[in-house]
């Protein structure tokens, strides 16, 4: 009979001891780090700019926002690239430019022949070497366009031949396969004035490896004064 008093105080003895080194353990555990700061998005309207840049390393993308003048990369929420009101050219008569609209209806382009006086936009995946990703090539997907107007990336040819990448009259998503080691400008159309987010998406499988995707990542085009 005189053991049970002497169990129990020990184990009274135990419980706050167990508590105080979990305290002290908890206490031991560094606080997580905290958050980078917002950025405040710069306004990309002339000069050489890659949108996207696509980097893949240690086996994840970068979709990112190259501004080739400054040497500067920007996340892709922090910058915008604006097509300035000097975008804003006629749609061709010729039948081959219907996708852009009416003829003759107003449309803002951002060139793939440089103008000083506007954003020259392009494409870029020469950050990738060869071998890292199977076929030496990548998807490169349209996601979604929120915007006032239609957004349309298209190429032309010597000839004055019209070749179209995305068109968001079309049902998305559409995809692109694009090679690695590749840098390459386009015409980019939106036609109304206003905002837009453009949501783009990369997949491809590493070499001996699984298939990986980015997810979307968005980018934001102001268009028109």
């Amino acid at each position: 009979m005189t053991e049970t008093p002497h169990r129990r105080r020990r184990w009274s003895l135990l419980v706050p001891l167990v508590g105080g080194l979990a305290l002290v353990a908890a206490a031991c555990v560094p606080p997580p780090p905290p958050p980078p700061p917002p950025c405040t998005p710069v306004v990309l309207e002339q000069g050489a700019v890659d949108a996207p840049g696509i980097a893949f390393e240690d086996g994840a993308w970068d979709l990112h926002i190259h501004d080739e003048d400054a040497d500067v990369e920007y996340e892709p929420d922090c910058a915008v690239l604006k097509a300035k009101d000097e975008a804003e050219v006629a749609v061709p008569a010729d039948p081959a430019f219907s996708f852009l609209g009416s003829a003759g209806a107003p449309v803002w382009i951002l060139p793939q022949v440089q103008d000083p006086d506007l954003l020259y936009l392009g494409y870029a995946t020469e950050e990738i070497g060869t071998g890292v990703l199977e076929g030496d090539a990548l998807d490169w997907s349209l996601v979604e366009v929120d915007g006032p107007g239609a957004f349309i990336a298209y190429s032309v040819d010597g000839f004055g031949d019209p070749t179209v990448l995305f068109n968001s009259n079309d049902p998305l998503p559409q995809t692109l396969t694009i090679p690695t080691g590749a840098h390459t400008h386009v015409n980019w159309a939106f036609t109304a004035p206003g905002e837009y987010v453009v949501t783009y998406q990369a997949d491809a499988t590493p070499v001996g490896g699984s298939p990986v995707s980015s997810g979307p990542v968005a980018y934001s085009f102001l268009v028109g004064g």
